[in-house]
């Protein structure tokens, strides 16, 4: 019976080879945007569960009550004493491990300096939280020595070129020399940090300038992780940590509206996914965005079952006599219908097969798009195996099942009359599934244009300054800094430097906030200042406009107590009839008022505009960023020149630089990386779509070929034919297109709300949607209808 099976498969497929072609490209398309999304997906959820004890880990942060930071007044960072306080007060915590943010460390050994962004000060603990492996030294004594380092095996490759490099000897930050204890392998990828380099806490702590905030709760910059005892429930330890708040860092529970500040225990395996908060320890990303991905995949997978049982249906015709036989000599329904299950099952196998080749072939690419180091290595990972079987075995059943219960179901006269393909039923049915196909489709595209659009208008939008042909040079040599206008003179005697200037932030990420004060301020008003140190020409430099009063100068550097510049909502808050006469209480100084700038954003536009304020740094002061405004023309030499004055000045660090629109970019590198996703998608869903469309609309005018010629031959014209053709097509599409409209502006306004300044949706969006839609429809069906309009009546009409 098997083999009567498997023969009447092969022979449907030979007789109908533009069909099976048709079905075996639309779904192994479909199962490789699946799978190659699905691979993504699960990676990212896979982020730290490869620890050991990973359902026992949890981090600490905190909810500041009034305390709103770009947006947000949630913080992930906590104070130094309350890791080792977890552990001392409460027994169900079982280890404990500060950890800080040890970002841009200058590190020198073997004669090479190298600038490092992952060297962490953590507790020893750490080893007995993490699942870290080592391949040289203990964790029982890796970091029991004040000047102990553990290093990664990259590290000490980087370094040394070898890994059996305990004993030697890095120094960090010009000031103190490590010596390597021990060396791992390298942390995962999939881990919401990753650590290069480690060295105690406790050294770090110690050190003269941080050393006075070790006991202090109202200094947050540190990292908390810890570790439970087996049985014990996070969110009990959770509701006993405001009187731990109470006892140690004076928050009473009592006062009105709670405690000021609430700790959160996360479990740690939460960290990457689902925190959005300030100064997290590296950027996570978003679970949302994760199920949208894995909605639009499911989608696209659907739309190539669609496509199969839509062209399995509108084929029941030609298969009408073969059931009717069959039922007609006793074949049973169950029958029947396993040998239309089996010959989707066969389907589904053939595009199984050319959709691994589609992956392979796709997977570096993607790779190298989604900064990714995904394997198809479908021997090594059950998870794969479980993904291509489910899938595989999910579309041959969703694909199959309808039709082959449609079919098996009709009496044999029914069947042998073709009644199913011509029945209101089966037209329905054909009619839902493309307007469902181009729903989607079209929601996609239209997603597509609005996301373009607020990229296109981010891009375009006058920020308030400048951000062409400005080279940022990072100083993080107190050298540098130290020797600034020397090194600003030189830079300046160069013919291509237009002006220079020094600031601690750039005009589009001023983050550093403080609470300011002023004579006359009522009592219950709290004003956060975002504020940044510049200098005189960071203004010029990049072009900011200036309302009233006057500019920074060097006599206000010269100032012990320096000048105030600041913006137009930081007055409108304040509510000064005239700013310029009055002054500003700022760590403990009077400071004057000397400008009001022209609002501009200074964050992304995500946020509105707060207040702000630049000001002088006094007599002495460093600065992060160096901003050079160059000419155009040969801007690799000017680099090169801009290079040898700062390497002469600071030989120890590495020359780095970022042109500042590169910079500005980076702030919408999501944005843009979502768009591209959608591009991508919606490319495929309307090729996925289009196949499906062609074969039915092939057979479709097989069917009325005859129909067609009878309309020639009473003088109906070509234009005339195809139109007729064309006309259920297109009502489908406009249809599809409605549908498409409403999901598309509730996704929209949804994702454009996330945004302070956006574009508003337009109208012609979506009449731009509806034209796409309509000659994508047209022109899948076109050369169909064209042909069989243009077909001799007497060819098809002979046989009458």
């Amino acid at each position: 019976m098997i083999k009567n099976y498997l023969l009447t498969a092969l022979r449907q497929f030979t007789q109908k080879k533009i069909f099976t072609l048709l079905n075996v490209i639309g779904l192994s398309t479909g199962l490789a945007v699946f799978v190659m999304i699905m691979m993504y997906v699960d990676f990212e959820f896979s982020f730290d569960k490869y620890h050991a004890d990973k359902e026992r880990i949890f981090r600490i942060y905190k909810e500041d009550r009034g305390n709103s930071y770009m947006g947000s007044n949630r913080y992930i960072v906590t104070p130094a004493p309350l890791g080792p306080t977890l552990k001392s007060e409460y027994p169900e915590v079982e280890f404990s491990a500060r950890i800080n943010d040890g970002s841009n460390a200058l590190m020198k050994a073997n004669g090479q300096s190298f600038v490092e962004k992952n060297v962490h000060s953590v507790d020893p603990d750490i080893f007995k939280i993490f699942s870290l492996k080592f391949i040289y030294g203990d964790a029982e004594t890796a970091l029991s020595d004040p000047n102990s380092l553990v290093v990664t095996e990259t590290i000490a490759n980087k370094y040394f070129g070898r890994t059996d490099v305990v004993g030697e000897v890095i120094n960090y930050r010009e000031s103190l020399d490590f010596t390597v204890s021990a060396v791992i392998e390298d942390m995962p990828l999939n881990s919401h940090f990753r650590m290069h380099m480690m060295f105690p806490f406790s050294t770090y702590i110690s050190q003269p300038s941080r050393s006075r905030w070790a006991d202090k709760w109202n200094n947050n910059n540190y990292y908390t992780y810890f570790k439970l005892v087996e049985g014990a429930d996070h969110k009990e330890l959770e509701a006993k940590l405001p009187l731990m708040r109470e006892k140690f860092a004076g928050d009473s529970i009592s006062q009105e509206g709670g405690p000021k500040t609430k700790y959160i225990v996360q479990p740690m395996t939460e960290a990457y996914l689902f925190t959005t908060g300030n100064f997290d320890i590296e950027p996570g990303s978003s679970g949302r965005l994760l199920y949208v991905f894995s909605t639009i995949a499911f989608l696209i997978l659907l739309i190539a079952c669609i496509n199969y049982m839509n062209m399995a249906t509108a084929m029941s015709v030609s298969r009408a006599k073969e059931v009717g036989i069959r039922k007609t000599i006793g074949a049973g329904k169950s029958s029947l219908i396993v040998q239309f299950i089996g010959e989707s099952v066969l389907i589904s196998l053939l595009a199984l097969g050319l959709a691994i080749v589609w992956v392979l072939l796709a997977l570096p690419a993607y790779n190298s798009f989604l900064d990714r180091e995904l394997t198809f290595n479908i021997l090594q990972n059950p998870t794969l195996i479980a993904l291509l079987g489910g899938s595989t075995l999910v579309v041959a059943l969703l694909s199959g099942a309808y039709p082959a219960l449609a079919l098996a179901s009709f009496q044999p006269v029914a069947v042998l009359k073709g009644d199913f393909a011509k029945s209101g039923k089966g037209v329905f049915l054909r009619n839902v599934l493309v307007i469902a196909q181009f729903a989607i489709s079209g929601t996609l595209i239209l997603c597509t244009i609005v996301v373009k659009e607020q990229l296109s208008f981010i891009h375009d939008k006058d920020m308030g300054y400048d951000r062409e042909l400005i080279v940022d040079v990072l100083m993080r040599d107190r050298e540098l800094r130290k020797n600034w206008d020397v090194v600003r003179n030189e830079l300046m005697t160069l013919s291509s430097v237009v002006n220079v200037t020094k600031a601690s932030s750039l005009p589009n990420n001023i983050n550093s906030q403080s609470g300011i004060n002023w004579i006359g301020k009522p009592e219950d008003m709290r004003l956060g200042l975002y504020n940044s140190m510049v200098d005189e020409h960071y203004i010029d430099v990049f072009a900011l406009e200036l309302k009233e009063g006057r500019n920074l100068t060097a006599d206000d550097r010269l100032d012990e107590k320096g000048a105030f510049i600041l913006n137009e909502a930081a007055v409108a808050q304040i509510g000064w009839e005239n700013p310029l006469e009055e002054s500003i209480l700022w760590n403990s100084d009077t400071i004057r008022v000397v400008g009001i700038l022209k609002d501009f954003h200074q964050h992304s536009l995500h946020l509105p505009i707060h207040p702000l304020g630049i000001y002088t740094g006094g007599k002495s002061w460093g600065g992060q960023h160096m901003a050079i405004k160059i000419a155009g023309g040969d801007i690799e030499e000017t680099l090169f020149k801009i290079e040898e004055v700062i390497t002469k000045h600071s030989p120890s660090y590495p020359f780095e630089y970022h042109f500042f629109d590169d910079v500005f970019e980076r702030a919408y590198r999501a944005e843009a990386k979502v768009s591209q996703i959608i591009n991508v998608f919606s490319v495929l869903t309307v090729v996925i779509a289009c196949l499906g469309l062609y074969g039915l609309a092939l057979f479709l005018v097989q069917q009325k070929i005859k129909e067609v010629g009878i309309r020639k031959v009473l003088g109906a014209s070509i234009p005339r034919i195809v139109i007729l053709l064309n006309r259920n097509f297109t009502t489908l599409i406009v249809v599809s297109f409605v549908a498409a409209s409403a999901l598309s502006y509730f996704i929209m306004d949804y994702w454009l709300s996330n945004f302070a300044y956006h574009v508003e949706i337009n109208p012609l969006s979506f009449i731009l949607t509806l034209l796409v839609m309509l000659v994508i429809g047209w022109a899948t069906v076109g050369y169909q209808t064209v042909r069989a309009a243009s077909t001799n009546p007497v060819e098809v009409l002979k046989d009458e």
